[in-house]
């Protein structure tokens, strides 16, 4: 066993004093996990909510500390493996968090889950845990939420237990605030899978409406998806144009990836745009879109009245959740069964998710009047 450094505090404004023993501080130390205070943890969300300017290494440390705190509560102590995957699970993000990824998927065939378990696999990240007791193999299978490791991905994992309050407090709206303790509270294992007890059904149905509100408000807000919308098309203009090595921009920071963005001749335009806040402009918007069009539909429309690429986004955005699913038990009877079949609230829930599409198409504002038109009259 490696002899213990000694224990520090950090303070974090969502969770509170944070004491870091041994094992975290290694962690946090390595190359691969300083990486994460230069990764945004929503993109480019703060160009419309200045406040957001938090990162993935915040966010990983908030979900290090609520995987250390619920599964002490479900288990009666600490499992250390599992704190450990839940301050790694956001290792493999790549620049802008998940905005790289669409544009990124066509040439690395990974999303973020698997560039992390391939850190944590061919880094050194995870070389000295055995020293500390860890096992290295039950860290891995609990990042790629096996068995247990589902109270870190799971539809009421810890995960999402900090991102919600985090992205809440730093873009200052009131939709994605959540009653931590009660929900940390109810919370337990069936199966070896997280599971809540059905005496507080409630607070675990607003959790999901808090998750909802948030997509509505801050995640889906129309000049967040124009912003970063803006940025995938950039991207995708320089992966396509060779400006720019997919294989190395994987472990770019957020700063990297706009400097070669505004320095390569297929994306500059649109990166200057968005350095100097010049966004597109609502061309068409309808957040309730009941028909089915894809984002290559609408690109064709702006090709027809003579807009290159470089100067319109079509973005189609589809709520996600309708498929969350956790334990209910009771405390007397055992299963009661899924969320979904224990709450009728839910089920309206996952039905809006369902039907839910936003869909945005913008352009300079000398365009915009002349592409909303041909959008109108092409549905």
């Amino acid at each position: 066993m490696k002899q213990a450094k000694k224990p520090f505090y950090i303070r974090d404004p969502v969770s509170g004093d944070l004491r870091l023993d041994s094992v975290i501080q290694e962690l946090i130390e390595t190359q691969e996990f300083q990486r994460l205070r230069y990764i945004k943890q929503l993109g480019l969300a703060h160009l419309i909510f200045p406040g957001a300017n938090h990162t993935r290494f915040e966010h990983s440390l908030g979900t290090w500390n609520v995987t250390k705190d619920i599964s002490a509560r479900m288990l009666g102590s600490e499992d250390v493996e599992l704190s450990v995957a839940g301050l790694l699970h956001d290792v493999g993000h790549m620049p802008m968090s998940h905005e790289s990824e669409l544009p990124m998927y066509k040439f690395t065939k990974m999303m973020h889950e698997e560039i992390g378990r391939r850190i944590l696999e061919k880094s050194g990240i995870l070389d000295n845990v055995g020293n500390y007791g860890l096992s290295r193999r039950k860290i891995i299978q609990y990042f790629d939420g096996i068995g247990k490791g589902k109270v870190v991905t799971g539809a009421v994992g810890t995960d999402r237990l900090d991102y919600l309050m985090r992205d809440a407090y730093y873009t200052g709206v009131a939709y994605g605030i959540i009653d931590y303790y009660r929900i940390r509270n109810l919370l337990t294992l069936y199966m070896d899978e997280p599971a809540a007890y059905s005496n507080g059904i409630d607070a675990i149905e607003s959790f999901f409406i808090a998750r909802y509100y948030m997509y509505s408000s801050v995640y889906f807000h129309h000049a967040v998806i124009i912003a970063n919308g803006m940025y995938r098309k950039a991207l995708y203009l320089a992966l396509e144009s060779g400006d720019i090595d997919p294989k190395a921009f994987v472990s770019y920071r957020d700063d990297e990836a706009i400097a070669k963005l505004l320095g390569a001749k297929s994306s500059s335009a649109i990166a200057n745009r968005i350095m100097n806040r010049r966004l597109f402009k609502r061309a068409y918007y309808e957040p309730n879109f009941k028909n089915n069009i894809t984002n290559e539909e609408l690109s064709a429309i702006a090709g027809k009245i003579g807009l290159d690429d470089s100067q319109y986004i079509a973005e189609v955005q589809q709520f996600r959740g309708k498929e969350d699913s956790i334990h209910i038990l009771s405390k007397n009877s055992g299963r009661l069964g899924t969320l979904g079949e224990a709450s009728d609230i839910f089920k309206i829930l996952a039905s809006v998710l369902e039907k839910r599409k936003i869909v945005v198409v913008a352009c300079d504002a000398a365009h915009a009047k002349k592409l909303g038109a041909a959008i109108e009259k092409a549905l």
